[in-house]
């Protein structure tokens, strides 16, 4: 029974502690969601500067308490775009009353990634600030500004936009993340040779229903099709200006604190103060291709013109890369005109164009008295600038012409600029360098004629040679020169013999080769003096029986003793052998006996063998 109750004891102070747990967790959700009305929008006691519109297009969702709270915190703030993370689709308090679309408009395609549009940005020493005119987290347009933008923020007073002089640029991108104000007359139509890319911010207003003139916050862009217009959409952004701006100010410090053998320049280098002159071909170019050089604040403050001189012409020349030292100077002011001659002697002007390929010139402002070497000042331009500048901590106001890009955190325009890109600081032989896939392809073009050498004509080689050197008809021909089969007893006396035919009748040896080449089978007939006698003698058959049988048994009695054989060895040994040669010339083969004209038949089978064995291997 203990036990018993020690257990139900157990089990109802289990149960007490559970419904107590879930009593406290509904308590404090009430308090928590009190403020809340029940079709999910902030109360109106906690809203106080905006109204906040639902999360979607479509209302299918509430905004979250913690969405709701951080979008009252930014609307109080001076500084809401950028308190508002990109990816919450909640309406910003903007300068101007018109309402603002809370999300991208899925008509419009999404713009993709900077690096999508400039791979190769990582050869260049702005990365992809290089390839806009104005690269800035705030941009307020004042004067006419010809070039293309990349802004976080755009308060566009004025047109932008690259005009078409030479028709050279074929693709012209600009991105405005947040929009304060633009003009209808931003931006340069497309033409025959030139296309254009506009991408906006996921936050912008954007109407295409208007396919030749598109309205971006409620103002008519003139020269804007859908076609061109695209938008960051699902939080990602076309350039990511925190991160690009880190990577900037790096780059400024590396340029600063680079090692240079040279000196800072001051304006006692010049003997002329009327007429100074820095020539950059007096300097030495690194293994980046870059001519880095140090400038005393004092240069560019003075009213005098600044020539740049031995600027490289070439599109992959070095870049110059000329350190302005501010000193700590919280606003620090350009007074020098900058002038650039060419090292083939040729003078550039301030001027609008689409040829960027000889701008090599970087101003980057620094200051020597902060840690990491950046200017968190403001930069005053009072005078013709040429060449690109990098401030990206610094404020920037050009009071006067400028051609190249403007890299800062903040950019005004009061005077007119140019877009004048900076050229990578590649080498043409690192150019060259993906290009040294040459030795890559003359390998392959090596290795092919490698087995084909071997493989088909080696093996050919041998059997073409065979039947060229014709081996079998040499050693047939040899053969019958030979004659093994018919006597090679008889080899021995052939040495010997010709010996002795020769000292006594040479003479008779003639007959001797003509006669046998007609019948081999009338020796007899041989003996010229013999063979006629008996051809007389015929008709005294019946008178003389004595003379007859004299005259046969001569003839017998050589057939089978010593003269028939030295006949036959004289005969069968020397007259073959030049009879064999004689009917060569006349293309027949020579009348032999029954056992030459074997040996001879199985001769000619055995060439006709090898004939046949080298016809058959030629086909294989």
């Amino acid at each position: 029974m203990n036990s018993k109750y020690v257990k139900g004891t157990k089990w109802a102070l289990s149960n007490v502690a559970t419904c107590a747990a879930a009593l406290s967790f509904l308590i404090v959700t009430n308090s928590t969601l009190a403020d809340t009305t029940t079709d999910g929008q902030v109360s109106q006691d906690n809203v106080k500067t905006a109204e906040v519109q639902p999360a979607t297009a479509n209302n299918d969702s509430a905004v979250t308490v913690e969405n709701a709270t951080q979008n009252v915190e930014a609307n109080s703030s001076t500084q809401n775009t950028d308190n508002v993370a990109q990816g919450q689709n909640v309406a910003k308090t903007q300068a101007s009353t018109q309402p603002v679309a809370t999300v991208a408009n899925d008509e419009v395609p999404d713009g993709g990634s900077v690096y999508d549009d400039y791979p190769d940005a990582a050869n260049n020493p702005l990365g992809v600030a290089a390839y806009f005119h104005i690269f800035s987290n705030d941009a307020t347009l004042n004067a006419h500004t010809n070039g293309n933008l990349a802004v976080k923020n755009l308060d566009g007073n004025v047109n932008f936009g690259t005009n078409i002089h030479e028709e050279l640029l074929d693709k012209e991108i600009s991105y405005i993340q947040n929009i304060t104000k633009i003009a209808n007359s931003s931006f340069v139509s497309a033409g025959d040779t030139r296309t254009n890319k506009v991408i906006f911010g996921e936050g912008v207003n954007i109407n295409v229903s208007n396919p030749n003139r598109v309205n971006v916050n409620n103002t008519d862009i003139d020269h804007l099709t859908s076609a061109e217009t695209y938008q960051d959409k699902n939080g990602n952004y076309y350039i990511d200006f925190a991160k690009e701006f880190q990577n900037l100010a790096d780059k400024s410090t590396n340029f600063a604190n680079a090692p240079t053998p040279n000196e800072t320049i001051t304006n006692s280098n010049f003997d002329d103060m009327n007429n100074r002159v820095i020539d950059v071909s007096d300097y030495v170019v690194n293994e980046k291709n870059q001519i880095i050089l140090n400038l005393d604040p004092e240069v560019l403050k003075s009213n005098t013109p600044l020539q740049i001189k031995g600027v490289s012409s070439d599109e992959k020349g070095p870049t110059i890369i000329i350190n302005v030292d501010t000193a700590g100077d919280p606003n620090y002011s350009v007074n020098s005109p900058i002038k650039i001659q060419y090292d083939d002697g040729s003078d550039r002007d301030s001027q609008e164009t689409e040829y960027f390929g000889d701008n090599h010139l970087l101003w980057n402002f620094i200051d020597s008295t902060a840690s990491d070497k950046l200017y968190h000042g403001t930069i005053n331009m009072e005078a013709v600038v040429q060449g690109s500048v990098l401030a990206p901590k610094a404020t920037i106001n050009v009071n006067h012409n400028l051609d190249g890009n403007i890299v800062a955190d903040k950019v005004n325009v009061n005077a007119e600029t140019h877009r004048w890109d900076l050229q990578d600081t590649t080498k043409e032989d690192d150019y060259d360098l993906p290009n040294v896939d040459l030795p890559e392809v003359e390998l392959p073009s090596v290795e092919e004629p490698e087995p084909e050498d071997p493989d088909p004509e080696e093996p050919e080689n041998p059997d073409i040679e065979n039947p060229d050197v014709e081996e079998p008809e040499n050693p047939d021909t040899e053969n019958p020169d030979v004659e093994e089969p018919e006597n090679p007893d008889t080899e021995n006396p052939d040495v010997e013999e010709p010996e002795n035919p020769d000292t006594e009748n040479p003479d008779v040896e003639t007959p001797d080769v003509e006669e046998p080449e007609t019948p081999d089978t009338e020796n007899p007939d041989v003996e010229t003096p013999d063979v006629q006698e008996p051809d007389v003698d015929e008709s005294t058959d019946d008178e003389e029986g004595e003379g007859d049988t004299g005259l046969i048994d001569v003839p017998t009695d050589n057939k089978d003793n010593e003269t028939s054989k030295d006949k036959t060895e004289a005969g069968n040994d020397l007259v073959p052998d030049v009879a064999y040669q004689d009917s060569n010339k006349q293309g027949t083969l020579p009348q032999t006996s029954n056992s030459n004209s074997l040996i001879l038949t199985a001769v000619g089978l055995a060439l006709a063998a090898g004939l046949a064995f080298v016809i058959r291997r030629k086909r294989d």
